[in-house]
C-alpha cells in the first residue's frame, strides 16, 4: 500500500469518513438538540414514559400506549409513522401503539419495548436490524422476527415487571422468579449457557427477586433478602464481584 503524500488527499479521505458516519443516529455534529425540558407528548395525560435508545413510549390515563421518535425497527409499533428524521423513519409526534390492548407498564430498548396489559399477558413489539430478520428473538413469542403490532410473548407464566437491556428482555413473576429471553452471547439470560432464547426461560437460580434491571449485555437483580446478583458480560467489572 503506497502512502499518502498529499495532504489535499488526505483531506478528502477524512472527509469521505466523517460523511459515512453522519448518517449514525447519536451523531451530533448538525443534531438538534434542547438544554431545557420542553413539553413531550402533546397535550396527552400520561401515566408512566420509558425512552429507548432513539424513541420514547408512553401509557396514557386510560393505558393506551403510544410511541414517538426513531421508527426505523418498527419501535413505535405503528407503520402509521410517516414522518423522516436525518433520513431515517420516525415519527415527531405520538402515534397509538397498534392493537388497541391497554397496558399496566411499559419498558423501552434499543430496537424493541414491551408492555403488560391489564390482563396481566406481556406483548413485546419491534425488534430486529431493518431489512433483515432479527437473530435473537427480541419479542419472546419463538419467532425470530420483527414487528410493528405488539405481539404476546409465549410464556405459560405471567409476569408482573420488564426491563430491557440491548437484546434482551428479563421479567419477573409475582413470586419473584425471573425469566429472560433474547440474545445470550455473554449469558445475560442467566440460564446456565450462551445459546440465544427466542421464547422466555428461568434463570437458574433458587433465588427470588422484587427487582431486575437489564443493561446492554448483563442483568442484575435484587432478592426479597435485599441482596443484589448479577450475570452476564462482566468485561468493565459491571458485575461488581471484584473480578472482570
Amino acid at each position: 500500500m503506497r502512502p499518502i503524500r498529499s495532504l489535499k488527499t488526505l483531506a478528502y479521505i477524512s472527509a469521505v469518513v466523517l460523511q459515512a458516519c453522519a448518517s449514525a443516529p447519536t451523531d451530533t455534529e448538525t443534531a438538534k438538540r434542547t438544554t431545557t425540558p420542553v413539553l413531550a407528548g402533546g397535550s396527552r395525560a400520561y401515566a408512566q414514559v420509558a425512552a429507548g435508545f432513539v424513541h420514547t413510549c408512553a401509557i396514557a390515563s386510560d393505558g393506551a400506549a403510544f410511541c414517538w421518535g426513531g421508527n426505523e425497527y418498527s419501535q413505535l409499533g405503528s407503520d402509521a409513522a410517516a414522518d423522516a428524521c436525518r433520513g431515517r423513519p420516525c415519527s415527531k409526534t405520538p402515534v397509538p401503539v397498534s392493537g388497541d390492548l391497554r397496558f399496566t407498564s411499559v419498558a423501552a430498548g434499543w430496537v424493541h419495548n414491551c408492555g403488560i396489559s391489564v390482563d396481566k399477558s406481556t406483548y413485546c413489539w419491534g425488534g430486529g436490524a431493518s431489512g433483515v430478520m432479527s437473530k435473537e428473538g427480541y419479542l419472546g413469542d419463538g419467532t425470530l422476527r420483527r414487528s410493528s403490532v405488539p405481539v404476546r410473548v409465549a410464556a405459560d407464566s405471567l409476569f408482573v415487571s420488564t426491563s430491557i437491556g440491548d437484546g434482551h428482555t428479563c421479567a419477573l413473576t409475582a413470586s419473584g422468579m425471573a425469566f429472560c429471553w433474547g440474545q445470550n452471547t455473554w449469558g445475560q439470560i442467566g440460564d446456565g449457557t450462551n445459546a440465544d432464547r427466542p421464547t422466555p426461560v428461568a434463570v437458574h437460580t433458587e433465588l427470588r427477586f422484587r427487582r431486575l434491571s437489564a443493561g446492554a449485555y448483563h442483568t442484575c437483580g435484587i432478592t426479597k433478602s435485599d441482596e443484589t446478583y448479577c450475570w452476564g458480560d462482566d468485561r468493565w467489572g459491571q458485575l461488581g464481584s471484584g473480578d472482570v
